[in-house]
């Protein structure tokens, strides 16, 4: 039995490209139909979506559509925080 459920293994693949066979892995992953909701939730937590989301445009031929849409759009609002979040940050730091 694996120590991790494959919704973490999907992220885990996501934030680490460089894994030795990572693409195969992920791809086998994707096409076993792992609870998108738990990785979309686990990511969120984690603030990793947009990692997540730009590893997983490569295979999106194996996520259904409208989880496609829902990681893509929680993506953008994920990049749109962290990015007020540098600006914030600067701003103390410059002043």
């Amino acid at each position: 039995m694996p120590l991790l459920p494959d919704e973490a293994r999907l992220l885990f693949l996501a934030a680490r490209p460089d894994a030795v066979c990572g693409e195969i892995y992920f791809a086998a992953l994707a096409a076993s139909r792992p609870n998108w909701q738990a990785v979309g939730a686990l990511a969120e937590r984690e603030k990793l979506l947009p990692v997540l989301w730009g590893y997983m445009r490569k295979h999106s031929a194996l996520i259904p559509p409208e989880v496609r849409e829902a990681f893509q759009a929680q993506a953008a609002v994920t990049e749109f925080r962290m990015a007020l979040t540098e600006t914030a940050l600067r701003q103390v730091v410059e002043t």
